[in-house]
């Protein structure tokens, strides 16, 4: 099992995780020991299962699916802030 850890206490954000490069993005972010966030107007719950399946429950602890319309100014600064809040940072 590969297990770099680049990405140890590094916070991610996503859009389009829910599918796609951003899944796959995410499954490796998560992998590598990131705080992930999934920024989708579609659902994240796949995503968020695959991570659990493919790389434990450490790695889903760290992940979060937040429904984002990246369109929408408003929605994006609560997101980022609400994120910024939490970690002290984004990287």
């Amino acid at each position: 099992k590969e297990e770099l850890n680049r990405f140890v206490d590094r916070v991610v954000l996503i859009t389009g995780g829910a599918s796609g490069i951003g899944q796959a993005a995410a499954l490796r972010f998560s992998k590598e020991g990131a705080y992930v966030y999934l920024l989708d107007m579609l659902d994240g719950n796949e995503t968020l299962n695959k991570i659990k399946s493919e790389n434990g429950y450490d790695a889903y602890k760290r992940c979060e699916y937040l429904k984002l319309d990246v369109t929408n100014y408003s929605q994006v600064s609560n997101v980022v802030n609400k994120i910024y809040n939490k970690h002290g940072y984004i990287d």
